[in-house]
């Protein structure tokens, strides 16, 4: 028997629902009626995690013993538990269309929705209701409220057909844009021919010594006089425009392409107006080449809440031909003086000025006498470049001085110098704070000492561009004994009452302030810094020396040493012997070549380099002269000899001739804790 159709295994991804629906039909179209076959062949291929999830569901009843209805249910509970009625009809009333959808795909959301809701018999009617409040349309939103004894079919198929006369609109306007544009004059002289042909494309004009044009077509000539001819010129340059528009007075046209222009000439000011637009006070530039008035995204989102926004297929394209995003259109309340108009607003996604262009100009009588030039970009950029040329030591990215006078710090002469040790440093700003110091050492900010009576802490501070700014701790050293200049700080309260009133604050925010003060020479070891690295490479030098003439004073057990021989009217003072115990951090047993065992010192005991049981070394044993160096004997300088004279005896042996009296003494007592018996 053949078999129709693929049951897969279940996706995660997918709707249980849907596919036991497609499970249904897998087993109508091959003639599966047995219950008992359905099941197996459902377990067989649902796929090993859903089999796995029946399995822990059923535990410890196997998955075999129930029917297929029970499985399936099962797996639906555990997986679509059946949602609140209230919160699935919220979801429905708060549905409403995308910008980028369709009237057909809004519907199948909508239907989707209200799977739960419960709705019964009105589900037509809240279908319809939501159809027109949620459409986002006012054109089609109009169209509908305006039908009577509406109905949710006729409300789909109004909606529908709306939508695809929109789009066929659309079709048409796209090909209308095709047609050749009309050759006007050329720009460059003024002839009837295309500005690319034109002969004078290479000709340097006389007026403004620019490349391009001659002097009869020059627009910083004409700027000054003549808009409508520059106008002119640039409808001459650029393709026309293609509009769109319905002469229905329910309707605007959603397919609208207009062009913003924007003069750039040094010549040219821009010239803003303050219009209240819905109830929201915002500054537009008059922009005579934009054909629609627009507002900038960072002004749209400062006053958001004031405006309605619904989609709209619009283009906005620069003269230059690159297309500026649309975020939406707004229909707006324009006051200005004693002008009211309820007028349309395109929201474009750009920074830049909020423009008033030909079709709010169309509908507003402005007061020019009240509208004041403002300077433009170039203007001011050419102004900013004079003072910044008259004053570049100021705005020099090198660090500069205040000239004409030194700051000097004054101490009482009796003041007892301090010296405070450097605090550590976290970890984390080890490395900025020696790239900073390196910094300041190479720009001749600091420099570095090697000795100083005065020495304060110094104190990192992170800037908020995550910078360091080292500060010395001077209120332990020199503050607390240096004599200052009162004056009085003037309080808060103060401050306010001076700068109540004011329209324009400015912050001046100097690069390095206290840097910029140079300190008198005569006191700079007042403000000596200690710096922590600095002082432990010294330390760490210092105690490099030392280990480097250090003795090493290790003694390990089975080693062979000598030993400080302590018996009185013995000529050999070391005596060989081995190792055998560590009796303590710095005592160890010792046991010598006659048997016995004695305790010493690491100071009595000396690392022996030979074997003292070989013949050739017992006269090496026998004579301690071997083990250090002899006494070197320095006499008194005299003065008629300046440096000492260093001399080394032949013999030691005469030198180290004991002398002992001759009476017989008793051993001493304090000696017996070093033999063991």
């Amino acid at each position: 028997m053949p078999t129709y159709g693929k049951l897969d295994s279940f996706d995660e991804s997918e709707d249980w629902t849907q596919y036991v629906e497609r499970m249904e039909h897998y087993f109508n179209a091959n003639e599966i009626d047995e219950e008992d076959q359905k099941r197996d062949i459902f377990l067989s291929v649902c796929g090993k995690n859903t089999y796995k999830l029946i399995r822990d569901l059923l535990a410890p009843a196997k998955p075999g013993t129930k029917s297929l209805a029970d499985l399936t249910k099962l797996v639906k509970d555990h997986r679509d538990p059946v949602p609140s009625e209230i919160i699935q009809r919220f979801k429905f009333n708060s549905r409403t269309r995308h910008s980028d959808e369709s009237v057909r795909t809004f519907i199948a959301a909508l239907r989707s929705l209200t799977e739960h809701c419960n709705y019964g018999d009105t589900l037509n009617a809240m279908l319809r209701d939501r159809l027109v409040v949620g459409i986002k349309s006012d054109r089609i939103q109009r169209r509908l409220l305006a039908e009577p004894n509406l109905t949710f079919e006729k409300a789909l198929e109004i909606a529908t057909a709306m939508e695809t006369a929109e789009k066929n609109a659309q079709d048409i306007q796209a090909k209308t844009t095709l047609e050749i544009p009309k050759q006007g004059d050329c720009y460059r002289c003024g002839g009837n021919h295309l500005a690319a042909e034109c002969r004078f494309k290479d000709a340097k004009c006389h007026s403004c010594k620019k490349k391009g044009h001659i002097a009869k077509k020059c627009r910083n000539k004409s700027a000054n006089g003549n808009l409508s001819e520059n106008h002119r010129e640039f409808k001459s340059r650029f393709k026309p425009r293609a509009h769109f528009m319905e002469q229905d007075e329910s309707s605007e046209s959603e397919n609208e392409v207009y062009s913003v222009f924007h003069f750039g000439n040094k010549s040219n000011e821009a010239y803003k107006v303050q219009i209240n637009v819905n109830e929201c006070e915002i500054a537009m530039e008059i922009d005579t080449g934009a054909s629609v008035s627009i507002m900038s995204e960072d002004t749209y989102k400062e006053y958001k809440s004031k405006f309605r926004i619904e989609p709209t297929s619009a283009k906005l394209r620069t003269y230059m031909g690159e297309q500026i995003p649309v975020i939406g259109r707004a229909i707006v309340n324009v006051n200005y003086k004693k002008e009211r108009a309820k007028l349309p607003l395109l929201i474009v996604k750009r920074k830049g000025p909020n423009l008033l262009g030909r079709d709010w100009l169309n509908k507003l009588q402005l007061d020019w006498k009240d509208i004041f030039s403002v300077v433009g970009s170039d203007n001011q950029s050419s102004d900013l470049n004079v003072i910044l040329e008259a004053n570049k030591e100021v705005f020099k990215d090198e660090l500069g001085t205040v000239k004409g006078m030194k700051a000097k710090i004054y101490v009482d002469e009796s003041a007892v110098p301090k010296y405070f040790k450097a605090r550590p440093l976290p970890y984390a700003l080890k490395d900025k704070v020696e790239m900073e110091l390196e910094r300041l050492e190479k720009e001749g900010q600091i420099q570095q000492v090697e000795f100083s009576d005065w020495a304060a802490p110094i104190v990192p501070v992170v800037k908020e561009n995550g910078s360091i700014r080292i500060c010395g701790d001077y209120k332990v050293t020199v503050n607390a004994v240096s004599k200052l200049d009162n004056y009085p700080i003037p309080k808060t309260e103060d401050l306010y009452a001076t700068l109540g009133g004011g329209q324009e604050y400015t912050k001046l925010d100097l690069n390095q302030a206290y840097q910029q003060i140079e300190l008198d020479e005569s006191r700079l070891d007042l403000v000596f810094p200690n710096i922590e690295k600095r002082v432990q490479e010294r330390q760490q030098k210092q105690k490099h020396y030392h280990d480097k003439k250090s003795v090493n004073r290790q003694i390990n057990v089975g080693q062979g040493v000598f030993a400080r021989n302590f018996a009185i009217g013995s000529k050999i003072k070391w005596i060989p012997g081995e190792v055998i115990k560590q009796s303590g951090p710095l005592s160890f047993h010792i046991k010598l070549q006659d048997g016995r065992v004695i305790r010493r010192h690491i100071d009595h005991i000396r690392v022996r380099n030979f074997d003292c049981t070989n013949n050739e070394n017992e006269e090496k044993c026998d004579n301690d002269s071997d083990l250090f160096e002899p006494e070197i004997t320095i006499p008194i300088s005299t003065p008629e000899t300046e440096q000492p004279q260093i001399e080394k005896p032949s013999n030691m042996t005469e030198q180290m001739e004991p002398r002992y009296p001759k009476r017989i003494r008793k051993e001493p007592s304090h000696l017996k804790d070093f033999v063991l018996k």
